[in-house]
């Protein structure tokens, strides 16, 4: 495949794995597509659909339902870890009842589905290259013994790469431990589920692993991880009356970020940049620019390529307002280019999806000028980062005004296909909860547009001013988390009760803006915070 523009080469290789489905079909086979990402397996589905005669004009690859309709009807499935006719599609793939099935990476170890031939569309998950051993576990799938006389194995590649790739494939591979960069979340995991509870378990534990066998064999690392994990706020040592020695527990904060699989070195770097902002915002926009440049900086985004294309790149910098809400300029900078970075594409894709969702509407392989593959995977990935971030509400571990603003613009990007507003996370959730986990997405729309109108909770909130003392007195619902945001001061102190009486000391004037969380995942507000709560 010849090396172009990413979108060329997208197209290249879809246009390359319908072409050899057709062949494969032709002579009565089946064939399993392993793509790099969820957008991926959609836009691929779609192409070997309209290859096979559906009509998909003007079917966005967002749109769930539409894509398995025609999918179906082209004897097509689909497979990810939340596409909800996942398990059909399995089945029917199993029972040749589908001829094709179009997969990420989950497919290729732990489920047996053999095919006449395999197609790699991708070398690549996200902007991480794949191992050579799961080509191999993918190709491995072709022709498998019992169930295939015989198979191919196909791998499309730019040109550039293929030299590469043959002699990785020709030189097998290593194992090689990779516990060592995510040590932290995998120390974390063993605490929490109580398989460590002390630092010298921790040691041992340690010292078990292929990692430590293939380093220096010292301990350096499982002390550093140790020590992260306590100075972040992630574990703590106790010290039990019945024990004589201290035990190591996780923390609420190390407890939450385990359960909803944050990676631990994202998590500190999101709580450090939310932490610096020195002034409280006082407008909705200011705030969720905050929280979006706080993602947009993670390291998960460091390999995440910005487009080539030069309308494209100009795009992606109009696509991220300013704070004034004037238009953003373009300019080229001395080598006559636009300043584009993959950072930069992770704020379009965040801000079209929360301000101007109606964007990805029509179908069509453009988003406001920009290719839909390159937002796919900030748009899959941040919902993740901000529920993460809405979720410390109630435990008071950050900034408490992140977590109001997060809670509704995390849903909002979650669905932003709904065309939500500003405020309308509250009746996102309600949707979610009623529609259940599994294939929510045909009911949401009902739902969403019957929970739009329903009256959020209210805080109460009285406040009197005497010199540099302000008394404020706060009424939330039973069994909430109430913090109040001294503005004026710049100060966000917290208490953990529903009824909040407290004099704080005050620079100038200001009305104090208050939040409450509640254990159902509501959140209410008042002040501008207000605008997210209603």
């Amino acid at each position: 495949m010849p090396a172009g523009d990413r979108d060329d080469v997208q197209e290249y290789r879809s246009t390359t794995a319908s072409y050899i489905v057709r062949e494969i079909s032709a002579l009565d086979g089946s064939t399993l597509v392993f793509c790099g990402s969820k957008f991926s397996v959609r836009a691929t589905a779609l192409d070997i659909a309209r290859d096979r005669g559906q009509d998909t004009d003007g079917i966005d690859p967002n749109d769930i339902e539409a894509i398995a309709r025609v999918a179906h009807a082209a004897k097509i499935g689909l497979h990810y870890s939340d596409w909800p006719h996942r398990h059909l599609a399995e089945e029917s793939f199993r029972t040749r009842d589908f001829d094709v099935l179009v997969a990420t990476s989950t497919m290729a170890a732990g489920v047996n589905t053999p095919a006449r031939a395999v197609v790699v569309r991708d070398t690549s998950i996200g902007p991480t290259v794949m191992e050579v051993s799961m080509i191999q576990q993918m190709v491995g799938r072709a022709g498998r013994a019992g169930k295939e006389s015989e198979g191919w194995a196909f791998i499309i590649t730019q040109s550039d790469e293929t030299a590469m790739w043959r002699e990785r494939l020709a030189a097998g591979y290593t194992v090689i431990s990779r516990i060592a960069a995510t040590l932290k979340d995998h120390l974390l995991g063993e605490i929490v589920q109580g398989r460590i509870a002390s630092e010298d378990e921790a040691r041992a534990w340690w010292r078990q692993t292929l990692a430590f066998h293939q380093g220096t064999r010292n301990d350096k690392a499982i002390n550093e991880a140790l020590e992260s994990l306590d100075k972040n706020g992630f574990t703590r040592l106790v010290r039990p009356e019945d024990k004589p020695l201290p035990v190591l527990q996780a923390t609420s904060l190390g407890n939450l970020t385990s359960r909803m699989m944050v990676n631990v070195n994202y998590a500190i770097d999101l709580r450090r940049a939310i932490q610096a902002v020195k002034i409280l915002p006082s407008r909705p926009q200011q705030a969720e620019s905050y929280i979006i440049d706080a993602i947009a900086r993670l390291d998960a985004y460091r390999n995440l390529s910005a487009p080539s294309s030069p309308d494209q790149r100009a795009n992606v910098i109009r696509a991220i307002p300013k704070l004034d809400g004037e238009k953003r300029s373009v300019e080229l900078n001395r080598n006559g280019r636009v300043d584009c970075t993959g950072a930069d594409v992770v704020r379009a894709a965040l801000w079209l999806a929360a301000v101007r969702s109606d964007a990805f509407h029509g179908g069509g392989t453009m988003v406001a000028g920009i290719s839909r593959g390159i937002l796919s995977m900030p748009l899959d990935s941040s919902p993740r980062y901000l529920a993460w971030i809405a979720a410390q509400g109630m435990l008071g571990t950050i900034p408490t005004w992140s977590s109001v603003v997060a809670a509704d613009l995390g849903k909002r990007v979650r669905w932003h296909n709904l065309s939500p507003d500003r405020g309308d996370g509250r009746a996102l959730r309600l949707a979610e909860d009623e529609a259940g986990r599994k294939n929510p997405e045909p009911k949401m729309k009902a739902l969403f547009d019957k929970h739009r109108g329903d009256p959020a909770p209210t805080l109460r909130v009285k406040h009197s001013a005497k010199g540099r003392d302000l008394s404020v007195r706060v009424e939330a619902p039973a069994n909430s988390a109430v913090f109040v945001l001294d503005q004026p001061a710049r100060k966000d102190p917290s208490w953990r009760r529903s009824r909040v009486d407290q004099t704080l000391s005050v620079e100038g004037k200001g009305e104090p803006v208050a939040a409450a969380f509640m254990k159902n995942g509501d959140v209410a507000a008042t002040g501008w915070l207000s605008a997210f709560t209603r």
